[in-house]
């Protein structure tokens, strides 16, 4: 076997014939009876790929492999018998995986046997090795993985053959995700590897579905212990406050420095604008608090007022990392993940391996210590999910190679609806790199609408805001509808509604959507939904607060079939149901940034994929695309 130029593949010499026979037989004697030395040592040597460091030249990967390639051959020409010396070594896991690597190694073969293979030079002899791959995995899948994709194991062989490497896994909503990476942890454990999430609810659930628990971690655990590991700089004091939380939180910032009436807002504003800003800042790359982290919906007339705030509010920040005595600062998990980005700490080199799910919702600190840390890493996530806008998923300039791997194959949507998300996604500001590709197990039924009405049959009606899906619950209530909320939407309601309402009668309401205006009417003027116009409406007709207890307390517990369940999106994170129906609230652009069109496209690519059967959508939807994203 030759050594090709770096610009060439490595041939070996076995023909695509052989490989597939291999993949579809059970037994391998049957498979490689009559093959001689040069055909059986092929053979060995894509066992040997998954060993093989993939950072490797391809100059020097190729001559390892020849050197494998003509030890291997050597051995069984000198066996007594070398069909009994080849069975000895083979292992159809290795060789399986191995085949899964024969892209990344530049390895290719020849397909016709016929021909002078020993010596293959001709370019024309070789064929394209995604078609054996594909043979050997669909076997592979239904023998000992019938519950995953081809798509899947694909992946998964290619974590387990390159564990040195970082890896990348963008996986559409419903392509199995999750269920990849918890296969791969179960089929090729890693001592030493962490598994860090945003939340324990979040770890709990993907560790109760693992074989062997690895060390678990939420990013706030990691940055709690690092610093108190490492108690350095200005964050030397943080970790040490024996309380954590929000504990009436203006009163927590008026205890740690005095807030005084800034601009048009009074100092209680005052200081929950502060920790908003302080907030803002931890989710950002920043180092330091400026004028840019006031919240968008607040107002400060002058500079002046707004350079102030940004002062006040790095002073509220070195104070939450330093505590004075007999103080609580308003102590969270982004604040201490925030502070360890800010140092140079890095992730324990005892953690040799680092996997991280849903990675599309951590933050650009979060995103900064991984960067820094030397494991290797395990992401898994799709950064059309974040809701948020443009995910901090960004492998720019990344100190490590980073393998990247795509998988787009739903296990949860038809065909119509992967047309559909395919239409929305290419209006995004960063354009996919693959197709959505549906599932031929769902025949998805899409409905269109002009003006949105509660279909007659229940399914979950999913709305971008809490004005349109108070609406929606308002009317099931008027028509004796049986309806369920869902995740934090019930109390979100009452919160925010409770609190308009007390607005409305001219008393102070406790919600961050009105701390900046003066009345109820003075917000209402300021907005553009019409849904709020409505309720606004329904106030001056006499709505109360008992009114808005009897909606609320109808609302069905749990998820029976024969209730509408009611929520906004992002309610409906990692669910999916059989009939979904979309809200107009959906097409409305705030600013015209491309965050903010990102955000809308995401809300629209999450509610779309939350369908397993029926889809009910505004028939407008490409045009108000076209024209406005």
């Amino acid at each position: 076997m030759n050594t090709v130029e770096q610009s060439q593949p490595l041939y070996l010499p076995i023909s695509g014939d052989i490989v597939q026979k291999i993949c579809d037989d059970n037994d391998i004697r049957l498979s490689v009876q009559g093959l001689d030395a040069v055909r059986l040592a092929s053979i060995l040597t894509i066992q040997v790929l998954p060993a093989m460091d993939s950072k490797l030249s391809p100059d020097k990967a190729h001559r390892d492999l020849d050197s494998v390639f003509s030890l291997v051959h050597k051995q069984l020409l000198a066996a007594d018998a070398p069909l009994a010396s080849f069975m000895q070594a083979y292992d159809r896991e290795t060789f399986i995986t191995g085949l899964a690597l024969i892209d990344t190694f530049g390895i290719a073969w020849v397909i016709t046997p016929g021909r002078n293979i020993d010596d293959p030079r001709d370019p024309k002899l070789v064929v394209e090795t995604s078609d054996f791959v594909h043979a050997a995995l669909s076997e592979k899948i239904s023998s000992n993985y019938p519950s995953h994709t081809e798509q899947q194991f694909r992946v998964i062989a290619k974590l387990a053959g390159n564990l040195d490497d970082t890896h990348h896994v963008q996986g559409f909503a419903g392509t199995g995700k999750t269920r990849t990476a918890i296969e791969w942890v179960n089929k090729f454990p890693i001592e030493g590897s962490l598994l860090l999430t945003l939340s324990r609810a979040q770890g709990e659930a993907f560790v109760s579905r693992l074989e062997r628990e690895p060390a678990i971690q939420t990013f706030g655990e990691l940055a709690f212990t690092l610093l108190s590991t490492n108690l350095v700089g200005s964050v030397r004091q943080m970790v040490r406050t024996k309380r954590w939380g929000l504990y009436r939180l203006t009163d927590q910032i008026h205890a740690m420095m005095q807030c005084l009436e800034v601009g048009d807002y009074d100092s209680d504003a005052v200081a929950r604008i502060l920790f908003a800003m302080v907030k803002k800042f931890c989710y950002s790359a920043d180092q330091h608090i400026k004028v840019e982290h006031i919240p968008e919906h607040i107002v400060f007339k002058t500079a002046v007022d707004k350079k102030i705030m940004a002062g006040m509010a790095n002073t509220l920040w070195e104070k939450i990392c330093k505590p004075e005595k007999k103080t609580h600062p308003p102590l969270t998990a982004y604040h201490l993940v925030k502070a360890l980005a800010l140092t140079q700490i890095t992730i324990p080199e005892k953690y040799t391996h680092i996997i991280v799910d849903e990675a599309h919702d951590i933050s650009k600190p979060m995103m900064q210590v991984l960067k820094r840390s030397p494991q290797s890493l395990f992401v898994f996530g799709d950064s059309y999910q974040a809701l948020s806008g443009l995910s901090s998923l960004n492998w720019h300039n990344y100190a490590h190679y980073v393998m990247n791997h795509q998988l787009s194959i739903s296990m949860r949507s038809g065909d119509r609806v992967a047309h559909t998300v395919n239409t929305v996604l290419s209006y995004h500001p960063t354009e996919p790199s693959s197709e959505y590709r549906g599932s031929k197990r769902f025949l998805s039924k899409i409905n269109y609408y002009d003006s949105f009405s509660i279909p007659d049959h229940p399914c979950t009606v999913l709305t971008r805001d809490n004005w349109r899906l108070f609406e929606v619950a308002l009317n099931l209530s008027e028509k004796n509808g049986r309806y369920s909320f869902l995740g934090r939407s019930l109390s979100e309601l009452e919160k925010l509604i409770g609190s308009a309402i007390t607005f409305f009668k001219k008393e102070q309401p406790n919600h961050r959507y009105f701390s900046r205006y003066g009345s109820w009417e003075e917000y209402v003027e300021t907005q553009s939904s019409r849904f709020l116009f409505n309720l606004h409406a329904r106030f001056e007709d006499g709505f109360e607060h008992a009114d808005l207890s009897r909606v609320l307390k109808r609302a069905q517990r749990g998820l029976s079939a024969d209730v509408y369940r009611l929520g906004r999106v992002e309610d409906a994170k990692n669910m999916e149901f059989d009939r979904v129906a979309l809200t107009e609230d959906l097409l409305t652009l705030g600013s015209n940034t491309k965050k903010e069109k990102a955000s809308i496209i995401n809300h629209i690519y999450m509610g779309l994929t939350r369908a397993r059967y029926e889809l009910n959508l505004p028939g407008y939807m490409e045009d108000w695309l076209k024209d406005n994203v």
